[in-house]
């Protein structure tokens, strides 16, 4: 068996063809999907990313949010179009930018928005662009969020990794806080206790953002995805002839 340092200096079309071997002993040749329909929560945005087909501005809409039972119609719909699973999109914090959204929430009764900072990690609600509006940290976003949606609670999201943060984003005006990754440390998680130990060792400097689905699968026509993950470095990402793609696309924070 072929270990890690060797997979990686492999040429691309033998790696392949490896790869082929283990799928058609593992599942055939047999191709499958499942049809989704995609409902839209809102297609308003605050940034403004020059690749983005999906943002419209509030004139071009019939209202900021779906309601519940255009939700439910839209998946009903699609279930009977054959579709097994629903795609939630939405743009990001429109309520900072659009006075309409924010009368919207606060008509509807929205019981709370979430304020998700750059510190947030895995796929976070934030994209890759040239505005410093995705890099906000969460303790910066928090007030800015709750002068914009009061007197909509505000939970706080993003780098909140103990009490101290919980106070801190109670200080700014959040009314609770919504962790993640922290509960992946947690006895009751999976997780490898290698893994565990790392995170709960680890440094602010420590984390890096990872460009991952731009350096796997582009779109057709554009620089990628644009979304970034934000994770531990690992040994499959920061070295081998592999990887020496993706520095290119990891910057520390």
């Amino acid at each position: 068996m072929l270990s890690d340092a060797d997979l990686l200096r492999l040429p691309l079309e033998d790696l392949t063809a490896l790869a082929r071997v283990v799928r058609d002993g593992a599942h055939g040749r047999r191709v499958t999907f499942s049809p989704k329909v995609f409902i839209p929560l809102t297609m308003l945005c605050r940034d403004k990313c020059g690749y983005c087909t999906f943002a419209k501005a509030p004139a071009r809409v019939t209202a900021p949010y779906l309601l519940p039972e255009e939700v439910l119609a839209i998946a009903e719909a699609g279930k009977a179009a054959g579709c097994h699973e629903a795609l939630f999109t939405l743009g990001e914090r429109p309520e900072l930018r659009y006075p309409s959204a924010r009368r919207w929430l606060e008509e509807h009764g929205v019981d709370a928005v979430i304020a998700q900072g750059v510190e947030a990690g895995g796929h976070r609600a934030m994209f890759l662009t040239s505005e410093p509006a995705s890099q906000v940290g969460t303790l910066v976003l928090v007030p800015q969020i709750v002068d914009a949606v009061s007197p909509i609670p505000v939970v706080a999201a993003g780098g909140i990794f103990d009490g101290r943060g919980i106070a801190a984003a109670l200080m700014f005006g959040a009314v609770g806080v919504n962790l993640g990754t922290r509960f992946i440390t947690s006895t009751e998680a999976p997780a490898p206790e290698e893994w565990k130990r790392a995170m709960t060792g680890a440094k602010s400097e420590d984390a890096i953002k990872v460009d991952v689905l731009n350096d796997i699968s582009p779109l057709p026509g554009t620089e990628g995805f644009h979304t970034v993950g934000r994770s531990l470095p690992t040994a499959f990402w920061m070295s081998g002839a592999a990887s020496a793609k993706r520095r290119d696309a990891i910057v520390t924070v």
